[in-house]
């Protein structure tokens, strides 16, 4: 039967961003910069701001380094950006499968399928560089994976 034994399923997956510890590298390890009041910190229009070399996501005028101590190197105190302040970009994932089931003899069975990862090929951009002494704080260099396909079968006896 041609016709018969046909399967289709889907995920589909949504997150939001995740949590950005944005760092300011001192003697303590995960020292936190200071938040400027009243600038935003993720840029509202951020995919408006793509080049060559990626997007500019965090808004560096947003952060302020906490004074470090000259012997130790260690900021001074702890600075005011907190883990909740700035959440990366959200993903958007749909996988599809598609699948035949044929009987071949009494007992043995064949599946043949098709699937498609990403199937909307949705743009899923990583996080931002988050040491804010890096030329690059701030900014989302890559990201995730484009449509692929896997073709597969199985025996079953």
């Amino acid at each position: 039967a041609v016709l018969g034994g046909w399967q289709i399923s889907g995920i589909a997956q949504i997150r939001s961003g995740s949590a950005l510890r944005v760092q300011q590298p001192s003697g303590i390890d995960r020292s936190r910069p200071d938040v400027v009041p009243g600038v935003e910190l993720v840029y509202s229009d951020w995919r408006d701001r793509c080049d060559s070399r990626g997007c500019t996501y965090l808004n560096p005028e947003g952060f302020a380094r906490v004074p470090v101590s000259s012997v130790t190197n260690a900021t001074l105190r702890p600075g005011t950006y907190m883990m909740d302040m700035a959440r990366g970009p959200s993903s958007t994932n749909v996988h599809m499968t598609l699948s035949k089931n044929f009987t071949l003899t009494h007992g043995t069975r064949m599946q043949v399928r098709a699937e498609v990862f990403n199937v909307l090929n949705m743009k899923n951009y990583n996080d931002p560089e988050l040491r804010i002494n890096n030329s690059e704080f701030g900014r989302i260099s890559g990201a995730g994976g484009s449509r692929r396909f896997q073709f597969s079968s199985r025996f079953t006896f």
